[in-house]
């Protein structure tokens, strides 16, 4: 009879089981570990499937990573810009509801309160919103809102909304929005309203609420609103990271990596590069990596064909094509508005022999639609091109496609005034 002496660590291993993260690549024990949305919450990460979901990333990078990866690209002007055009194409012509605001920046010229800022947004029939809050640390300067948890619990702010549309539909349309946007925040409505639809009766109070005359703070407010407010012009400072979405690329390219080709994509040496590049401190530390790819405001150049972009956007969806190039895999993103990111995956294919590339030399689409409620994919590229050009259909897009765009429904934003 033989025995074989065991390590402490191995039997550790097995009382306590550990799991190695791919963002942060350290071991952890399992409880560690929580669910990752490779694709974001925000922009439709929960209606994806499987493959963009996992759980071999741990809570602390998982929490890091949506604060200020994924916050980094979904707050950013242009980002957020994405998503309120988005919204606006599935509203209901029937039932009005809250959609997401435009951001358009800080009021530098307004004369707030020493330590406050005002920032711009506009609703969706171009109500004027401002929003006095605390100013933030110098890295919140480009999220939209500022410092997102301050937001939330220690300084929500004032916000107060001026109508531009005298309809009940935009006008009801704006109320919820707003009441969204800033359900912490003291709301105080500017300019009054009719609404007669007894069904919102009840909530016109909460909606469209005229604030406190006695709070000497409000009162000021309203003296610094009313010469902007008189003003028709826009005069705001909006501040930009050139390299907003380096960090989100190189996350989305370790997730999707990972799911396609398991643990060692991550020990290769082009994922060593995407984790380099998704902890790199700044955008200067990125461009020393070999790394490969394209964020929004790049020219796009050596990642698609010019003739195939068209192909890749999807009015109302964010589209991820996976697509096979010779010995390179990448994904590529396309905005609702047909904005173009690209990411290199994985490099040396043929290094990764139990994985079939040719799934993906075709290239294969996700679509993914928050306020569409829509979630489509894999679908080959070819497919996906004949239903565009008409060649065929393919049933799934034809019901996104009448889902969306009820905007030619939609009442008009202004009233015409009476004829004489």
């Amino acid at each position: 009879m033989s025995f074989q002496l065991r390590s402490e660590e191995c039997i550790l291993s097995e009382i306590f089981p550990k799991r190695r993260c791919i963002y942060c690549f350290q071991e952890k024990p399992i409880e560690e570990f929580s669910l990752e949305h490779i694709w974001p919450d925000a922009l439709g990460g929960a209606l994806c499937g499987d493959f963009f979901k996992t759980r071999e990333v741990c809570e602390k990078c998982n929490n890091v990573c949506g604060l200020f990866v994924d916050g980094a690209f979904i707050k950013s002007w242009f980002v957020q810009m994405e998503i309120a055009n988005q919204s606006y194409q599935f509203l209901n012509p029937s039932k009005p509801t809250a959609v997401p605001l435009h951001y358009l920046g800080v009021e530098p010229s307004l004369p707030t309160e020493e330590g406050e800022i005002c920032e711009r947004w506009q609703g969706p029939a171009g109500e004027r919103i401002y929003h006095f809050h605390l100013a933030d640390e110098e890295r919140w300067d480009t999220f939209a809102g500022g410092d997102t948890i301050r937001r939330k619990k220690k300084d929500p702010g004032r916000a107060y909304l001026a109508f531009t549309s005298s309809n009940e539909y935009w006008s009801l349309t704006a109320a919820l929005s707003f009441k969204q946007q800033f359900a912490r925040a003291k709301r105080c409505v500017l300019t009054e309203v009719a609404i007669d639809d007894p069904k919102f009766a009840p909530i016109l109070p909460v909606l469209f609420s005229q604030g406190d005359p006695a709070d000497p703070q409000q009162a000021r407010d309203k003296r610094v609103l009313a010469h902007a407010l008189s003003n028709n012009g826009v005069h705001t400072r909006i501040p930009v990271q050139a390299d907003f979405d380096g960090r989100f690329l190189c996350k989305l390219a370790l997730g999707i990596g990972h799911r396609i080709f398991g643990k060692r994509h991550g020990e290769s040496r082009y994922g060593t590069e995407l984790r380099k590049g998704l902890w790199a401190r700044n955008s200067r530390e990125r461009r020393e990596l070999r790394i490969r790819g394209t964020g929004m405001l790049g020219d796009g150049r050596a990642t698609v064909a010019q003739e195939l972009r068209e192909f890749l956007t999807w009015p109302g969806a964010w589209t991820i094509c996976i697509w096979n190039h010779g010995d390179r895999l990448a994904a590529h993103v396309h905005s609702p508005g047909g904005t173009k990111l690209s990411i290199v995956i994985a490099e040396e294919l043929s290094s990764y022999p139990v994985i079939d590339a040719a799934d993906y030399r075709e290239g294969q689409i996700y679509l993914i639609s928050l306020p569409g409620e829509s979630f489509v994919g894999p679908l080959a590229l070819p497919e996906v091109l004949a239903h565009k050009l008409g060649n065929r259909v393919v049933p799934i897009l034809r019901e996104i496609e009448m889902s969306r765009d009820n905007m030619s429904l939609l009442p008009p934003k202004k009233t015409s005034p009476p004829a004489d």
